[in-house]
């Protein structure tokens, strides 16, 4: 590098070093300058340092905080298709009646069933737009369940859609769904879809772990590490199942026996159980979950298997099908000060918060 070069003599450096120490208020005698010339060296560099210190430039301003982003907008299919809350038909498995109310009302007894008293504000704020974008995508399905089952846009059994509640609507509910009226979640312009589920042992699953007869791709349904495990009651954090030899071979169609070997063959991207082998006989590991019941095989986060005289015990992480929204890691972020959007960026990368109707 360039620069003037230093012409003084090694006498007059000492010279204007003592000058600068008495300038400092120091005063160093000869002797002292000889004898001990690497401490002041050492000395020498750390007023330099200072000077250097008073002369650089102070902290750089603070960059402005990027603009938000431009509001997504749906398809215009979409828009037209509601122009303003939609009243929805809803089948009641208490009496077996029909009826119909307004779809914010619908969401937030859903948001009652599935949330626990004194829950953050995000957490109901996400579970609020997750359900409402979970009813209008199944609304326009022809091969719901509810329409199948029932004629209607939806209904009260959560074995058949959404768990329902009207008696638990509290005041932290209505205000967690009427600030997110007609909030939906999307993709690339149109609804996402928003599975959500209890807990999911730490690690959310890929759409083709849970449902692995799904027949389109969702990119932003991928395995997402879940903060669930810090608040997730012991029930639903990890579980053992224990299930009769003889009913298991029934539920996977085994022969009489085959029972004494069963073994995870492969596990998917989250590293949930993919293929459940029982014998000779091969099945995925969300459809044994189905034939067995989802409240004994809590989820296919299986971590271990053993095979006794009579029973196999099953050891797993996690409750529900594990793919989208995790209710207790949802509850969690919110506690450690995240909004309902980044509780849904997490969750659902990719996807985009978008108001319908107002």
């Amino acid at each position: 590098m360039g620069g003037t070069v230093d012409q003084s003599k090694p006498g007059d450096t000492w010279a204007k070093l003592a000058r600068a120490y008495r300038r400092i208020g120091i005063r160093l005698a000869g002797p002292m300058l000889r004898n001990h010339r690497h401490l002041v060296i050492v000395a020498l560099g750390l007023v330099l340092l200072g000077l250097a210190g008073r002369m650089l430039p102070g902290p750089p301003e603070p960059r402005p905080l990027p603009a938000p982003p431009a509001p997504v907008e749906l398809h215009e299919e979409l828009r037209r298709r509601y122009t303003g809350e939609p009243r929805i038909t809803i089948y009641y498995h208490r009496n077996g009646s029909r009826g119909s109310l307004p779809l914010e009302r619908y969401v937030e007894r859903v948001v009652a069933a599935e949330t626990v008293p004194g829950w953050e504000h995000a957490t109901l704020a996400a579970q609020a737009i997750v359900a409402r974008t979970f009813t209008l995508r199944s609304m326009a399905s022809p091969s719901s369940t509810p329409r199948q089952r029932h004629g209607t846009d939806a209904c009260t059994s959560k074995d058949h859609f959404l768990a329902y509640c009207a008696r638990r609507v509290d005041a932290a509910i209505r205000r967690a769904v009427a600030e997110t009226r007609g909030m939906v979640l999307t993709f690339q312009g149109g609804l996402a879809l928003t599975h959500f589920r209890a807990s999911s042992g730490g690690m959310t699953a890929a759409l083709e772990e849970g449902f692995p007869a799904a027949e389109f791709a969702a990119p932003y349904l991928v395995p997402r590490p879940s903060p669930d495990q810090e608040l997730a009651p012991r029930y639903a954090a990890t579980w053992t199942a224990q299930v009769l030899r003889s009913t298991l071979e029934r539920s996977v169609g085994a022969r009489p026996g085959d029972a004494r070997t069963v073994v995870i063959e492969s596990r998917g991207r989250s590293g949930r159980a993919e293929l459940v082998r029982v014998g000779q006989t091969t099945i995925h590991a969300a459809e044994l979950r189905r034939r067995l019941g989802p409240d004994v095989l809590r989820s296919t986060l299986i971590t271990g298997i053993s095979v006794g005289s009579a029973r196999v015990t099953f050891r797993g992480r996690g409750w529900g099908h594990g793919v989208g929204l995790d209710q207790w890691g949802a509850e969690a972020m919110a506690r450690q000060g995240r909004s309902f959007a980044g509780i849904l960026a997490h969750c659902f990368p990719g996807t985009s918060v978008a108001r319908w109707w107002e």
